[in-house]
């Protein structure tokens, strides 16, 4: 498993690219609001994302827990 995600998940992404495309397009996927002021925590949201990216290339199995530690401990630095 490549991305670790099941089949379910696969045959209902491919049932719907379409749509999906079509939502990512007019930025509605998910139902998301784009958010476009700076905030306070946007040096935080960088830090974690790159050790989401570098942690994952590692193959760490990452969970909401060790999120949340590993943020309260990059905003004490």
């Amino acid at each position: 498993m490549l991305f670790k995600v099941g089949k379910t998940q696969i045959y209902d992404i491919l049932k719907n690219k379409i749509k999906i495309k079509d939502e990512l397009v007019k930025g509605t996927a998910g139902h998301v609001k784009r958010v476009t002021k700076s905030t306070d925590y946007d040096e935080l949201n960088r830090a974690m994302f790159e050790w989401f990216v570098s942690a994952r290339a590692k193959g760490i199995t990452i969970s909401g827990s060790l999120i949340q530690t590993e943020a309260l401990e990059t905003a004490k630095n």
